[in-house]
């Protein structure tokens, strides 16, 4: 179930489709929040979030990505993305 919703959710977000795609991150998230995809899903959020303009949300969300996923593989992307929500619109 956890590859194939992430799959599915970035799938959803490739096409535009960014609620979609956050809210089945979401889905992931609270049903399986210790799944080896969390911080898949919860990058897929902040990706949607940022896209939808929440940017406020969306850099929240890295705080949380770095704090929680310490050894993510993407935490060099989210910091970057963090850079330019701050500098460009927060």
């Amino acid at each position: 179930m956890t590859a194939a919703c992430i799959m599915a959710a970035k799938s959803e977000y490739r096409e535009g489709r960014y609620e979609a795609a956050r809210a089945r991150a979401m889905t992931l998230l609270d049903r399986l929040p210790r799944s080896g995809y969390a911080d898949a899903a919860l990058y897929i959020i902040i990706l949607s979030e940022f896209r939808l303009g929440r940017y406020d949300i969306a850099a929240s969300n890295i705080v949380t990505l770095l704090q929680t996923h310490p050894h993510s593989g993407l935490g060099e992307r989210a910091r970057s993305l963090f850079g330019v929500i701050t500098a460009s619109y927060l």
